[in-house]
């Protein structure tokens, strides 16, 4: 008698112990995947995140187009890659009335971006974000005035 109980008493652990697990694995299982792929989705977007901040990190200013006159001109046409523009121009005169105005068109001939200096100055310049990268020119008026305009990009 007693050795059946303690068969008993071990079949009814051994069922208890294997029907737990199985209930847990069961109850359990579906969540442990779902952590899984919310993982390996978390793990891909730090991947790409990795990637963009290279990207980012390995950027420099490039100088897009230069030139250098003391009268009106219009560029010849240069591309635009990044999305942020430095314009500087270094401007010479010896007249309080001199000024320099210098414009940036999309080739199509629309306009973008306008600056202007008057006055006796050596330095001046300008940063703008574009919504648009690719081909663009300059138009320089200007009034007593030797310059060198430059045109940066950042990518």
């Amino acid at each position: 008698m007693e050795k059946k109980l303690i068969a008993l008493f071990l079949i009814a652990l051994i069922g208890g112990l294997g029907g737990g697990f199985g209930l847990s694995y069961v109850t359990y299982q579906p969540k442990i995947q779902n952590l899984q792929n919310e993982m390996n989705t978390l793990n891909s977007d730090l991947t790409r995140l990795n990637s963009t901040i290279e990207i980012i990190e390995n950027r420099t200013w490039h100088e897009a187009h230069s030139l250098t006159a003391s009268s009106d001109m219009i560029s010849g046409i240069f591309q635009l890659k990044g999305r942020e523009v430095k314009i500087s121009w270094h401007g010479i005169s010896d007249y309080t009335d001199a000024w320099l105005e210098i414009y940036l068109y999309f080739s199509n001939g629309t306009q973008y971006g306008y600056w202007a200096s008057s006055g006796v100055w050596t330095a001046m310049g300008a940063e703008i974000e574009l919504v648009l990268s690719g081909d663009y020119y300059l138009e320089i008026v200007t009034y007593l005035t030797d310059y060198y305009v430059s045109v940066w990009d950042y990518y």
